[in-house]
C-alpha cells in the first residue's frame, strides 16, 4: 500500500498521524439488541448531541423482532447485518416495508466504537474485533470474561489509560452492585476486612419468555473457576477492584441464586470494616453519593414500578437501591448489614455510556455523562 493511501484511510479512520485520536467520524455501532443492547442504542441515540456522538449503527444476527428493529430505525438509527446474511435478511425485511443501512463489515470501517451486548463478544473480538484497524475502542458485556480491562463507572475510571486500554468489558449488573456497596463500605470504614453476598437473582428480563423457573434455584458453586469467591460476581468484583490495588483475595465471597420473578435482583450483604462507624455515617454517606439510591420503600414490585413510570424506557440507572429500613450497624460498629435491589440492567448501561464517552473525550468524559446526571437523581432517594 502507498504512503498516500495508508495515510488516507488513517485519515478516514480517525487516526491523527501524531498518535492522538483526530476523530473525523464519531459514529457508534452496537451489536445485539437484546436487553442491553436495546436500550443502550436508544439511550445513545437520545443523547447523542450531548454526548458528541455521530450516527448511531445497531446489528443484529437473526432476521426476529422486526418490531425492534422498525423502532430503532424510526429514533434514527442505523440498521446493519453481516454480509454473509444479506440476502436472507432482505427477502423477509422486504415484506414487511424495512430496509437495510449496510453491513457490519462496512461498519467495522467507519465506526469509532463498538458496543458488543452478546454473549459471544470474545469470539468476535477474535474473529472481527481484532482484526480492524478502524474503531478507537471495543466493549463488551458482563460475560465475557477476559475481552478486556474489567470497568464499572464511578469505581475504577482512574486505572484506565487512553491509548492503551482499547478493548473494556463492562462487568455484570450484580458486579456493580456489589461494588457500590463495597465502595460505600469502604467510604466509611476505610478498609475492607471481610464481606459476604447473597445474590437473589430475576429469572429473566421482562422482555424475555424463556428460562421460567417454578421455584427458587440456587447456583451451584464453582470452586474449579471462582475458588474461594463462590460466584462469577464476588470474583468479578474483586478483578476490578485489583486494577485499584486493592486486594480482596480471601474477603469477598458470594451466593448466588434465582428467583422466579422478572422484576429486579435483591442482595443481602455483610461487610466487616476497619473503622468504627455508625447507621448515620452510613445513611450520610448513600445520600452523598449520586450514584447509590436510597429507599423508604421495601416492596420490590413498588420500586420496580417507580422505574417503569419515570425511568428512561423503564430503567434506573443507579448501580444499587439501597432499602432504608434494612440498614444495620452491629454493635461493635465494624459491620454493616443490609439489602439493596440491583434495577435490571441499568448501572450496567450507564457504564456503557461511559465506555463509549471515554473512549471519546478520555479527559473530560465525566463532563459529558452529566446529560444522565438527571436519570440518577430522580431515584437517588426513592420515598414511600
Amino acid at each position: 500500500m502507498s504512503p498516500k493511501k495508508k495515510q488516507a484511510e488513517t485519515k478516514a479512520a480517525g487516526l491523527g498521524g501524531n498518535g492522538e485520536y483526530e476523530r473525523i467520524q464519531r459514529d457508534v455501532l452496537v451489536v445485539g439488541v437484546g436487553t442491553i443492547g436495546e436500550p443502550l442504542t436508544r439511550l445513545l441515540l437520545a443523547h447523542r448531541e450531548q454526548l458528541g456522538i455521530g450516527n448511531v449503527y445497531f446489528a443484529k444476527f437473526n432476521p426476529t423482532d422486526l418490531g425492534t428493529v422498525k423502532l430503532l430505525k424510526e429514533a434514527g438509527g442505523k440498521f446493519v447485518i453481516w454480509k454473509d446474511t444479506e440476502m436472507h435478511f432482505e427477502h423477509i425485511f422486504a415484506q414487511a416495508g424495512l430496509t437495510i443501512d449496510g453491513t457490519i463489515e462496512d461498519a467495522l470501517k467507519r465506526v469509532a466504537v463498538v458496543a458488543d451486548c452478546t454473549n459471544r463478544g470474545n469470539r468476535l473480538k477474535e474473529e472481527h474485533y481484532s482484526r480492524t484497524n478502524y474503531p478507537i475502542g471495543f466493549l463488551a458485556q458482563g460475560s465475557e470474561e477476559g475481552f478486556g480491562h474489567p470497568f464499572a463507572f464511578g469505581v475504577n475510571d482512574a486505572t484506565l489509560v487512553p491509548g492503551k486500554d482499547k478493548y473494556l468489558q463492562v462487568v455484570s449488573c450484580n458486579t456493580h452492585n456489589i461494588l457500590a456497596v463495597l465502595r460505600l463500605a469502604r467510604t466509611v470504614g476505610e478498609e475492607i476486612l471481610d464481606s459476604d453476598f447473597v445474590l437473589m437473582r430475576r429469572m429473566n428480563d421482562i422482555s424475555q419468555s424463556g428460562s421460567a423457573i417454578a421455584s427458587p434455584s440456587v447456583d451451584k458453586v464453582k470452586n474449579d473457576k471462582y475458588p474461594g469467591y463462590g460466584s462469577h460476581q464476588a470474583f468479578d468484583a474483586a478483578r476490578v477492584m485489583r486494577t485499584m490495588e486493592v486486594e480482596l483475595q480471601g474477603r469477598i465471597h458470594s451466593t448466588a441464586l434465582k428467583l422466579n420473578n422478572q422484576l429486579m435482583h435483591l442482595n443481602r450483604f455483610r461487610v466487616k470494616v476497619k473503622k468504627h462507624v455508625k447507621l448515620s455515617d452510613v445513611v450520610d454517606a448513600i445520600r452523598a453519593d449520586q450514584l447509590l439510591s436510597l429507599s423508604y420503600l421495601r416492596d420490590m414490585n413498588l420500586v420496580f414500578s417507580k422505574g417503569r413510570d419515570h425511568g428512561f424506557h423503564g430503567r434506573i440507572f443507579n448501580q444499587a437501591v439501597l432499602i432504608a429500613d434494612s440498614l444495620e450497624v452491629s454493635p461493635d460498629g465494624h459491620e454493616i448489614y443490609g439489602a439493596c435491589f440491583t434495577p435490571q440492567d441499568g448501572n450496567s448501561l450507564l457504564t456503557s455510556v461511559a465506555a463509549v464517552s471515554w473512549f471519546f473525550n478520555p479527559k473530560n468524559y465525566k463532563e459529558k455523562m452529566k446529560a444522565l446526571a438527571g436519570y440518577l437523581e430522580r431515584f437517588h432517594v426513592i420515598y414511600a
